[in-house]
């Protein structure tokens, strides 16, 4: 008979079991060394099957890689949070890369266990660690997958993850790292002037066509969207907004706002990243020559109590920023209304939009032209994502309770 090495190792576990308990523990921590993430691909157990659920899409088209791989996009430490989130919650956890086909999504991990039950307090820390170390080498896998298509599917990813963890019961969770520059699918920004008031409108229509599945009861996180690989085209601060409202817009028809995270997050780029594929040609998402200017108006200043009317203060400041949107020259002015997600999405979005509209009345008295409005219900950049039981601290509230003034103008 024929013994491989898996029957050798099982049977001298064995023996030292069958000799001493020492023995066997001894053996058992062996193999622990040999392999300290192999307990993450066991079985979930039957108290398991209802844990909760997090997929980690990691963006590995040729926007998101240089030429060389010096200043690719690093995603692994933008994604330690997650991790740790998702650790500490005792998620099952898969891991994936992504490119320009949903078809295509690569599973690198999947359904990894984050909590094998251990009994004491030491033992449940030493298990935390490691499986967070271990998630981070699953990104770290992912982020070197080579693309299998051309361009970027992001739309199409997250619907891959989403009919995947419909498969098991718990709480759920989407985090994707992406520039997202879709360039392949309905949400495709090859085709689509960014920086227009009514970019997100129009994708937003295009994709409600297509079939989706199931994601009321999913949060979603964006992170990186509009940070480029080294090389590639940048956005200005106003289509960094602009790419930024599409994806709050899209994951909203997906999930709803108040399931929708898009911080402007900074990515730090890769010393020695993977290189961008020479044999994949990627369409290039274009943004003209821009420059833009944002005001932040804060709620306190800019309304009276429990409106949206324009306080004396908030006039006073919408004036100066009138005066030097004007000495600017400024080709487009978008006004951005906030709100916190407190109330209900529609809600949200009519007092969001009451907002804009205000400040936009404001800014035409004073003489200011070429003046759009975009609401954004519940969500809002730069606040930091929610926590996961949706709750927000004071700080993330007052960040989102809040009205910007784009002023862009040509090179």
């Amino acid at each position: 008979m024929r013994l491989n090495n898996t029957t050798v190792a099982l049977a001298a576990i064995a023996i030292l079991c069958s000799t001493t308990v020492a023995g066997c523990a001894e053996a058992v921590r062996g193999e622990e060394k040999a392999d300290p993430c192999g307990w993450l691909r066991e079985e979930p157990k039957k108290a398991e099957t209802n844990a909760g659920q997090t997929a980690i899409l990691v963006d590995v088209s040729n926007s998101t890689r240089a030429k060389d791989g010096k200043g690719s996009l690093d995603y692994h430490t933008v994604l330690d949070d997650e991790i740790s989130d998702a650790v500490k919650e005792g998620d099952v956890v898969s891991i994936g890369a992504f490119d320009g086909s949903a078809a295509t999504v690569q599973w690198i991990a999947d359904e990894l266990i984050t909590n094998r039950g251990s009994g004491n307090d030491g033992n449940k820390e030493d298990d935390r660690i490691t499986a967070v170390e271990c998630l981070g080498k699953e990104v770290e896998h992912a982020m070197a997958a080579r693309a299998r298509n051309p361009g970027s599917d992001i739309l199409g990813a997250i619907d891959m993850a989403g009919e995947k963890l419909a498969a098991r019961g718990g709480a759920r969770r989407i985090v994707v790292a992406t520039d997202g520059l879709a360039t392949v699918g309905c949400a495709n920004l090859t085709k689509v002037d960014i920086g227009t008031a009514d970019v997100a409108e129009r994708l937003s229509q295009q994709c409600k066509q297509r079939p989706h599945p199931d994601l009321s009861k999913t949060k979603i996180v964006l992170l990186g969207v509009g940070i480029p690989a080294t090389g590639q085209p940048v956005p200005s601060s106003g289509q960094l907004y602009s790419v930024a409202g599409v994806w709050e817009r899209l994951c909203a028809d997906l999930a709803g706002a108040d399931n929708c995270t898009v911080p402007l997050t900074s990515i730090k780029p890769s010393d020695n990243g993977p290189a961008a594929d020479p044999e994949v040609t990627d369409p290039v998402v274009p943004f003209p020559t821009e420059k833009s200017q944002t005001y932040e108006l804060q709620f306190e200043t800019l309304f009276t109590p429990n409106s949206f009317q324009i306080s004396g203060a908030g006039q006073q400041r919408i004036a100066d920023v009138a005066n030097e949107i004007k000495a600017s020259g400024a080709v487009r002015v978008v006004v951005h209304g906030y709100t916190e997600a407190q109330a209900s999405p529609a809600d949200n979005l009519w007092l969001a939009q009451h907002r804009a509209d205000a400040v936009r009345a404001q800014l035409v008295k004073q003489g200011v032209t070429v003046v759009l409005t975009q609401a954004h219900p519940g969500t809002a950049p730069q606040c930091g994502p929610a926590r996961r039981d949706g709750q927000q601290d004071e700080i993330t509230r007052q960040c989102k309770r809040r009205v910007d003034i784009v002023a862009t103008t040509t090179a």
